[in-house]
């Protein structure tokens, strides 16, 4: 008959010949009672069998490290009893007393130092191409770039309507180029038999980041045409309205007919004076532009007056002559009712110097921008200077730099300790 026994832990019924438990490993056993009735191990009893359970494993992991310990030890104390000549033996492979891995770099060094002696010995002969040639064949793109600055990058242009009221009349055409820019400016008229060029544009000295452009055009007979403006791939034109007729000199001083007479109370009741200007920018010393009252009834005399004569000043047939640097109203005067034209001149003023604006009045499309800049007497930048603009939906100042945002016109204000200064931008 077999000798079972009963584990007093866990339950495991196992041969008799096993000193532990083949499940627990307990050692503590008792014989087997085969009529005895199992009973149900309460919770509480689970418990402090599972506590003792892993006592008894954290106890054999204990033994366990010790035995590696002493079996470390053991082996520590084996390596001290090897003789010295034994262990030398497997030292790395030595070539007459030097490592074999110092020898390998040394090789590699006195190669490369090999080399660049032959590329210099070589470069000098003339055997290949030298340092210096590789750079240059390699600077294509920097030349591109160079070629790239010379071309238009900004063009404007300043009025972008022209209005003559008498033939032979001349006006000035100011364009604006980036101070970079190598291409020519060219001036072309739809209609010569209109409107004309005259001589030759005048270009002046590069200012910061623009160069401007002067062009004089003549008026030849009545009618519209448009001035084509164009550099490089850049192109704007001008509208021309040449209108001969109804200026104060050709109106009629004879007293109104009788037939005239009756409607003369309804036109005086419902006239109100219109100028073919209403914003002009005059860019040289005595610069002169003809004004007129475009809707001027037969019989009438127009008063003219200026607001700040050292700016500019009108004579009693609406010639405008440009005075001085700044801004002034030019008002004309029918019988009581008025029309009023900003006259802004912007030219320096050798006499006086003082701060002025690089542009005054500035037409741009959009999402096109430019810079605006604060000159003293000597064209000098002024720094320091803050910009505003009245309405930011039409354009938008960030610091001197000036961005078209939707068509419209408004202005931005450059102010400096207190003085402050205007451009007008027209946005397309």
């Amino acid at each position: 008959m077999e000798n079972k026994v009963v584990c007093d832990y866990c339950g495991t019924i196992y041969d008799g010949s096993r000193e532990k438990c083949p499940l627990c490993g307990s050692t503590t056993r008792a014989e087997a009672a085969p009529a005895a009735p199992r009973r149900r191990l309460t919770e509480e009893e689970r418990k402090a069998r599972r506590r003792t359970q892993q006592e008894e494993q954290r106890a054999q992991q204990d033994a366990q490290r010790a035995r590696r310990e002493e079996d470390r030890q053991a082996r520590l104390e084996e390596r001290r009893r090897v003789p010295q000549k034994q262990r030398s033996s497997k030292a790395p492979e030595t070539q007459g007393g030097i490592p074999r891995g110092y020898l390998r770099a040394a090789v590699v060094f006195l190669t490369m130092a090999v080399l660049v002696v032959l590329f210099f010995i070589g470069d000098m002969i003339g055997w290949w191409p030298g340092l210096e040639d590789v750079l240059r064949a390699t600077t294509p793109s920097e030349t591109a770039a160079a070629q790239d600055d010379s071309s238009c990058t900004f063009l404007n242009l300043t009025p972008d309507h022209l209005r003559f009221s008498a033939a032979d009349e001349t006006l000035q055409l100011q364009v604006a180029i980036n101070a970079s820019c190598e291409q020519p400016v060219s001036f072309k008229s739809s209609d010569e038999s209109i409107v004309r060029i005259s001589g030759d544009p005048v270009v002046s000295a590069p200012d910061y980041d623009q160069t401007e452009v002067l062009a004089q055009i003549v008026a030849v007979g009545e009618g519209q045409a448009t001035i084509t403006v164009t550099c490089g791939e850049r192109k704007m034109t001008c509208a021309v309205t040449c209108d001969f007729s109804g200026s104060p000199t050709d109106a009629s001083t004879e007293p109104a007919t009788d037939a005239t007479e009756p409607s003369e109370p309804t036109t005086a009741a419902s006239f109100k004076p219109e100028l073919n200007y209403s914003d002009v920018t005059m860019s040289l010393h005595n610069e002169t532009l003809r004004v007129k009252v475009t809707n001027l009834p037969a019989g009438k005399t127009v008063k003219w007056s200026s607001e700040d004569e050292k700016v500019a000043i009108v004579d009693e047939d609406g010639l405008v002559t440009a005075k001085g640097p700044g801004v002034t109203t030019i008002t004309a005067d029918v019988g009581g009712k008025t029309a009023e034209l900003i006259v802004r001149c912007s030219f320096e003023d050798t006499a006086e110097g003082g701060y002025h604006l690089s542009l005054t009045d500035v037409t741009l499309s959009v999402g096109e921008s430019f810079n605006l800049r604060l000159l003293d007497e000597n064209d000098e930048r002024v720094e320091g200077a803050s910009y505003s603009v009245k309405d930011t939906t039409v354009c938008t100042a960030d610091g001197s730099k000036i961005t078209g945002k939707a068509s419209g016109v408004t202005r931005v204000t450059v102010t400096y300790y207190g003085e402050s200064f205007e451009c007008i931008i027209r946005v397309k």
